[in-house]
């Protein structure tokens, strides 16, 4: 097993482009980079993101 290996799921690719204030996830996300992690993602990735921005967008949680 690779230990340099981060897998990211939807949420927290949707909190870092929805919030960028969230400092948290933000120094996560710094950390791994400058740790020289690898990221992944699971394939279906970027329709989880759409679909949970375009909910965003459908409940007004989000505007265009």
């Amino acid at each position: 097993m690779n230990s340099n290996l981060v897998c990211v799921d939807a949420n927290l690719v949707v909190r870092l482009v929805t919030d960028p204030t969230d400092t948290a996830t933000w120094q996560l996300w710094n950390t791994w980079s400058e740790e020289r992690r690898q990221v992944i993602a699971p394939a279906l990735l970027h329709y989880e993101v759409t679909n949970a921005l375009f909910q965003y967008l459908r409940t007004q949680r989000m505007s265009k």
